[in-house]
């Protein structure tokens, strides 16, 4: 994919791959590692969708639509996290009005933001601030190089692990940003980025 060989064989060998992985590892009930593999998937599908459009001029536009709906998944997993935690195990006494007030903000936000992604409506921009949030969340949230190998390498092989793999689901935001929506939208007119469209004609 780097290179841009062997596009097709390679999307659908990460497609196999992204899909059974938490199988391999047992970890179906990971609620984590199935939203982020499911945004993994969305991007390899655009990334699919792109390919067909600009190899045999067929935009593919329900490929693109179940990528944008999937791409979302790992920041819907972040933001309602905390107050499924809330719901489920109860508040702790630590907890207080301010804390859950920011925690439905978030939930909210990032709704709205997903939401206009799902439908296409100002896409780009909208994946573009998912893309940041999406960041600055896995930075605060899997910390790997806070914490002493030595002493914690159990838990910093899993928040490395997370955060690599809450990276690459950025990535698949970042398709967005890149090729648009498609034409399955409501800004159906927006297509990739010139540059994009440069380098693919070449």
């Amino acid at each position: 994919l780097v290179v841009r060989k062997w596009e097709e064989h390679a999307c659908l060998l990460l497609l196999v791959w992204a899909t059974i992985h938490p199988l391999l590892y047992r970890q179906v009930g990971n609620r984590q590692l199935l939203a982020t593999s499911a945004s993994i998937v969305g991007g390899l599908l655009l990334v699919l969708a792109e390919r067909s459009r600009t190899s045999w001029g067929e935009p593919m536009p329900r490929t693109q639509l179940a990528g944008r709906l999937l791409s979302t998944c790992v920041l819907l997993f972040h933001a309602f996290t905390p107050l499924w935690t809330d719901l489920w195990e109860g508040h702790s006494p630590s907890d207080s009005l301010a804390t859950t007030a920011a925690e439905v903000v978030i939930a909210v936000g990032a709704s709205l933001l997903c939401g206009l992604v799902m439908f296409g409506f100002k896409s780009r921009w909208s994946a573009a601030m998912l893309v940041l949030c999406l960041f600055v969340a896995d930075s605060v949230l899997n910390p790997f190089w806070t914490l002493e190998m030595t002493v914690h390498r159990d838990l910093v092989d899993a928040a490395q692990f997370f955060y690599f793999h809450t990276l690459s689901a950025a990535g698949a935001l970042l398709l967005l940003v890149l090729y648009g929506p498609g034409t399955a939208s409501i800004d159906e007119s927006a297509g990739p980025l010139p540059l994009v469209a440069v380098k693919a004609n070449e």
